[in-house]
């Protein structure tokens, strides 16, 4: 879990995308990431699990310009495990 309204959440989504996407050459991975959490934000839901932030990740990308990000999303997502 992680919350999108705290000080440092950009430092998470910094070190998740250099953990899981940077390797991929693909536009504007790191501002839909942005993007996810700022809408969850608004949305009052501050607070989530990375497997929330996947499947909203993968909402907003686009099958042809980022096939190589939805097969890392769907891969994240088959083996999520909650941390307790």
């Amino acid at each position: 879990m992680f919350n999108c309204s705290k000080d440092n959440f950009f430092q998470h989504l910094r070190d998740h995308y250099h953990e899981h996407f940077s390797h991929i050459d693909e536009e504007s991975i790191a501002h839909i990431m942005y993007k996810c959490c700022h809408q969850f934000q608004a949305a009052g839901k501050e607070c989530l699990s990375w497997l929330e932030f996947y499947e909203s990740m993968k909402f907003h990308l686009n099958e042809e310009r980022h096939p190589k990000t939805i097969q890392k999303l769907e891969e994240l997502i088959a083996n999520y495990q909650p941390q307790l």
